[in-house]
């Protein structure tokens, strides 16, 4: 259980990592408010509204930047991606506000929210000025706001602005300067409202064909302005930082005690309130919504059509006594007490709005899947220790199983050993008895108690039984990749072991082959084999090597049959072959789909195609492709061939012998012995056994590795 739990565990924890990460970032939608029905017409406008992301600029610190803020741009870029809107408008607070103003800073901070937005910052954006980007009454500065307006598109130098988006007109007003009495900017504010309630007035005049009177004149305070006779939700979008006054709450109702988001419970929410808390309720809306005279002035002139706000870092969807309705969008970011979210909206071309309210999971939510993650790691921890002592007892049994062997292995091997005729038998019967997991081992056990690599001990030697030890050692890959280097870059080119190699192997295995060729010599096996051989020669290997990159699950018969009959026409009409219908054949199919065409050419023609790779007509190409299919086709006659011939020519014997009795133990050597031994029947007086020079004790040994299987 123990093994199982800490070689899962990695995977399980980068699994949970990115689910957490994902699920975190990933928003949740609802609607809110009434449905106006199917909302999703080619010509209706969606906007995603976001407020307070509270960004800190160059003050912000470096577990800020890798936390905060970048769960900040992975929740934003999803949203956009999953909502696709038309623009994204910003009510406010995007800084986090500062004691110094200072434009650098701000432009630093409308960098990171550029940045934030990624691959969708050409999105048209609107930013509505909070009093954390600009500061409060009596902190506002008329230079800083509008050099910091300039830089963003649609407002004034007065924090304001008017734009049009598909027939639909929204008004930004600056809320802070709405807040302050006796400030130059809160009549700026008013201008754009009168005139944004004049021209609301033009076009019902015009609509309804009545130019008399200019309305009533009535105000609150110093907020006076004439009804302009519009009916109510048939004006702008209005978009501003704080939200609007409550109007006409009963205080004398309800129960508990005043918090700072008591704003946002109903009116009937509330129970019996004295008169200090009635203070404080009337100071707290004072401070954090717009006056009751600013917001009567707002719904009087503009009669808007919705208005969104933001400042209160929770979501409120609700509708006033004059029947306006205002949705408080929550805050963008991370922070204790806070979900954070944001606000789809989409306007049809009848005036319906419909409103998703789309929230991610809080900071409580985030820190209790930390702690279970934490939780699980100490855990995880703990038995991988477990684990790995249990390893070590492991691995000092395995060292104590195999150390008999290694101590005979080092003395043979090693730089100041020297082996002995019996040391010679012993190291053979120690390699033909172990199979390749066994070998793996048996080598992690000498490196333990040597320190050094056996196979590179090995490959230090010039002795035969070193070649037999390393070539039984490494790996099958690696092996064969030495064996075609070799074979290529010896002192003659040695076409044989390239074609018994390359035409033997399975195309999975050969991949693998031209991998651990590439990784070690730093050339692929194509360009070598292409260099050191010609004619012929070179396209059958190149076409067995192309073949290997068309692995596949299954054979197709009847593409086989197919194939077969494009090889008896390639050979069989005309005066010569069609080389090159039978390379693109043989370049296209895998070794097991060969195999395949093979035998499907012997049932449709009553013989192998070797039989007419024999004719004249098919020269050296066909001599080459003769040796080839008969590798790929009848690997055991093949090698018996190889070993007989090289036992009468005498020459280069003991590398043949060794490669085929290493390259094929766990393969075919024992049918490779019976086709040797009925090849050489009537020759050897040994006949059931593989050739043994005389006079070579070592190789003779190397015999042991079939008699020990």
């Amino acid at each position: 259980m123990a093994g199982w739990w800490s070689s899962a565990f990695p995977v399980f924890f980068v699994a949970s990592t990115i689910f957490i990460y994902e699920w975190i970032t990933t928003p949740s939608c609802t609607n809110s408010g009434p449905s106006y029905g199917d909302l999703v017409g080619s010509d209706d406008l969606k906007v995603m509204i976001v407020s307070d992301f509270l960004l800190r600029g160059p003050d912000a610190g470096l577990a800020d930047r890798l936390f905060r803020q970048t769960f900040m741009s992975k929740s934003l870029r999803k949203s956009v991606g999953m909502v696709r809107p038309d623009m994204i408008i910003v009510l406010g607070d995007l800084s986090a506000g500062r004691s110094d103003m200072k434009v650098e800073k701000w432009l630093n901070e409308l960098q990171d929210f550029q940045w934030m937005l990624g691959p969708f910052v050409g999105l048209p954006v609107h930013v509505v000025f909070g009093e954390r980007d600009i500061g409060r009454c009596g902190e506002l500065d008329e230079e800083f706001i509008g050099r910091i307006a300039g830089y963003l598109p649609g407002l004034d130098s007065a924090g304001c602005g008017v734009f049009e988006m598909r027939n639909v007109t929204f008004v930004s007003l600056n809320g802070v300067a709405l807040q302050c009495r006796d400030d130059r900017l809160r009549f700026g504010v008013e201008r754009v409202i009168e005139r944004e309630s004049m021209e609301l007035s033009s076009r019902v005049k015009e609509i309804d064909g009545d130019g008399d009177g200019d309305g009533v004149e009535i105000g609150v305070d110093e907020f006076r302005w004439r009804d302009n006779g519009v009916e109510s939700g048939s004006g702008p979008v209005v978009l501003v930082h704080f939200p609007l006054h409550r109007m006409g709450r009963d205080y004398s109702r309800g129960t508990g005690a005043v918090e700072d988001s008591f704003w946002i419970a109903s009116s009937e929410g509330f129970g019996s309130l004295n008169d200090s808390v009635i203070v404080g309720i009337k100071h707290y809306e004072s401070v954090h919504s717009l006056p009751v005279n600013a917001t009567q002035y707002i719904i009087h002139s503009l009669k808007p059509r919705i208005v969104f706000s933001g400042h209160t870092h929770s979501f409120h969807d609700q509708t006033h006594n004059d029947g306006t309705r205002e949705v408080t969008v929550p805050a963008m970011t991370w922070a204790p007490g806070i979900r954070p979210g944001f606000v789809v909206s989409t306007f049809d071309e009848n005036k319906a709005v419909s409103v998703e309210i789309c929230s991610f999971p809080g900071v409580s939510s985030l820190c209790s899947l930390y702690k279970m993650a934490f939780l699980l790691a100490s855990v995880a921890i703990q038995d991988m220790q477990n684990c790995h002592s249990l390893v070590m007892e492991t691995s000092s049994k395995l060292t104590k199983k195999y150390e008999a062997d290694c101590l005979y292995l080092h003395s043979c091997f090693s730089v100041a050993g020297q082996a002995t005729s019996s040391d010679l038998r012993k190291v053979v019967e120690i390699l033909s008895h172990r199979n390749s997991e066994e070998l793996k081992l048996m080598l992690r056990s000498f490196r333990s108690l040597y320190n050094q690599d056996l196979i590179a001990l090995t490959s230090r030697k010039s002795c035969l039984l070193s070649r037999v030890a390393n070539l039984k050692m490494n790996d099958h890959c690696i092996r064969d990749a030495e064996i075609i280097n070799h074979a290529l870059f010896g002192t003659n080119l040695d076409s044989n072991t390239l074609t018994e190699i390359i035409c033997t192997r399975s195309s999975s295995e050969l991949e693998a082959i031209k991998q651990a060729y590439c990784d070690r010599y730093n050339s692929h096996i194509e360009k070598h084999v292409s260099d050191k051989s010609n004619g012929s020669f070179r396209e059958v290997l190149l076409a067995f090597l192309n073949s290997a990159k068309h692995e596949v699950g299954r054979t197709d018969t009847s593409m086989a049959m197919c194939d077969a009959k494009t090889f008896y026409e390639a050979i069989g009409s005309g005066k010569s072959i069609d080389k090159k219908a039978i390379i693109s054949i043989i370049s296209e199919r895998n070794t097991r789909q060969l195999k395949t065409i093979l035998q499907s050419y012997k049932q449709l023609y009553g013989h192998d195609l070797m039989k007419f790779l024999k004719l004249d007509k098919c020269g050296e190409f066909g001599s080459h492709l003769h040796t080839a299919i008969r590798c790929v086709q009848y690997p055991e006659k093949h090698f018996a061939k190889q070993l007989h011939l090289a036992e009468n020519n005498g020459s280069n014997v003991h590398e043949v012998l060794i490669q085929t009795v290493i390259t094929r133990a766990e393969i075919d050597i024992k049918c490779i012995k019976r086709v040797f031994a009925e090849k050489t029947a009537a020759q050897q007086p040994y006949s059931s056994s593989l050739p043994r020079p005389p006079k070579l004790q070592s190789t003779t040994a190397c015999f042991r590795f079939i008699e020990g299987r």
